[in-house]
């Protein structure tokens, strides 16, 4: 009888004990707060899907794990974001859902609905594409949570197109208006300085929203602005070709002063370079719209082929001259990652810096709340990885203090070089490029 009191009374001590280990461990648990990503992890755009998930990584490492080397960074400093929990203000991390679009516009919008009925996230980063991301826009809207992009085409802020869609979506990031505009500019500001005559400009783009809009934009801009320009060739190419022989033998034949690709992507960019070499197309100058050629995929496989190339760009590793900060990051990304950020890795960590920032502003995982803080963003400078502040458009969602930001790159030597606006230029640029046959 004794022993059997004396099992019984182990056996509550060792309840008593379990249940107050759980109780403890519930208490001490760490506060999570889910955020879905989209990119495209597989299929042809993988290098950039991947360039941008290592971004979207090392935001999340800063915010979650105080990084005070980094600041004035928005919450750097933080370790964490606070939310507000029974009545009291708790710390809590940010935890990353992926999902993979494959570069298609049904998977981008399922991905959508998985990451919010099956994962729980709160809001969502992504889609990459132009096309995929108005779709995913559109599940977010329905499924009532904030989807912030840093894809460019103008219809995804247009309230006519967008409708109710736009109550959830917000781009921190120049739109095209901006870029196609950055890119006349550019060139009225070498004619001015080279004293030379630019006239003719040959597009070439893909059948896509983002190329259709870019390249809409362009000529529009020409039309009612850019009078002394004259579009010489219009040229589109469907999504992942495979041959551009005939697209660029008819861009050789409108003897274009400027190649301008609208809209590239990487295979895109890398197989217009291999094929412009092939036929000996020598325009004066090669300018790429970014997207493609500013993947790390681009230089590692075209090389030298791609020497005196220009891209628009808002964020390059040169610019740390100019912002300290910028140099600060792109060490940390070229320690974790053995390459250094570029344009669009800097436009994924934007993104996920105003999300964060909002979600601590709420003091919330709500997703209205955090559409709310959004709404009310208004972040200086200095505190952004970027050469420009956030404050959103009240109807559009647009960031509106991107204007007259968008800067060129040349690459040169391997690199890509900021050279203009010529305040900004950390090299001379190199015009004319050289003809195929001249270059070593």
């Amino acid at each position: 009888m004794e022993n059997i009191r004396r099992v019984g009374n182990s056996t509550i001590y060792v309840l008593m004990v379990l249940l107050l280990w759980g109780v403890m461990s519930f208490s001490y648990a760490e506060e999570v707060v889910k955020v879905g990503v989209i990119y495209p992890l597989t299929g042809g755009l993988k290098a950039t899907g991947d360039e941008l998930k290592n971004a979207i990584e090392m935001t999340a490492d800063i915010v979650n794990n105080k990084h005070p080397e980094l600041a004035p960074l928005l919450l750097a400093e933080s370790g964490g974001v606070k939310i507000r929990r029974g009545g009291k203000i708790v710390n809590a991390k940010i935890a990353i859902e992926w999902g993979n679009s494959e570069g298609k516009v049904e998977n981008g919008a399922a991905e959508v609905t998985r990451l919010v009925r099956d994962k729980r996230v709160v809001a969502i980063l992504g889609t990459w594409q132009s096309a995929v991301t108005r779709a995913a826009a559109t599940t977010a809207a329905r499924e009532q949570v904030p989807l912030l992009t840093q894809s460019v085409a103008l219809d995804l802020t247009d309230p006519n197109v967008m409708g109710e869609s736009l109550k959830w979506f917000f781009r921190p990031n120049p739109s095209t208006d901006d870029f196609m505009e950055g890119f006349l500019k550019f060139l009225d500001g070498v004619r001015e300085k080279k004293k030379i005559e630019i006239k003719r400009i040959g597009i070439f783009f893909e059948n896509t929203l983002c190329g259709q809009q870019n390249t809409d934009t362009t000529l529009d801009l020409i039309k009612k602005k850019y009078k002394h320009y004259e579009v010489v060739a219009k040229i589109g190419y469907p999504h992942e070709t495979s041959d551009v022989v005939a697209e660029s033998l008819s861009l050789k034949r409108a003897n274009p002063d400027v190649a301008f690709n609208a809209c590239p992507y990487i295979s895109d960019s890398i197989l217009f370079t291999s094929t412009f070499k092939e036929v000996d197309f020598n325009p004066k100058a090669y300018y790429w719209e970014d997207a493609g050629i500013s993947s790390p995929g681009y230089l590692e496989n075209v090389k030298k082929n791609a020497e005196y190339f220009f891209t628009r760009m808002i964020y390059n590793a040169d610019f740390r001259g100019r912002k300290p900060l910028i140099g600060k990051i792109d060490d940390l990304f070229y320690k974790r990652y053995k390459m250094h950020m570029g344009d669009n890795s800097a436009r994924a960590m934007l993104k996920a810096l105003v999300l964060f920032d909002a979600i601590n502003r709420a003091q919330s995982d709500n997703p209205d709340d955090i559409r709310k803080a959004l709404l009310a963003t208004d972040i200086p400078e200095q505190k952004t990885n970027m050469i420009f502040g956030v404050k959103f458009d009240p109807v559009t969602h647009q960031n509106i203090l991107t204007a007259g930001k968008p800067a060129v790159g040349q690459i040169l030597n391997g690199e890509f070089r900021t050279v203009f606006p010529w305040n900004f230029a950390t090299t001379e640029l190199v015009w004319p490029t050289p003809p195929w046959r001249e270059r070593k």
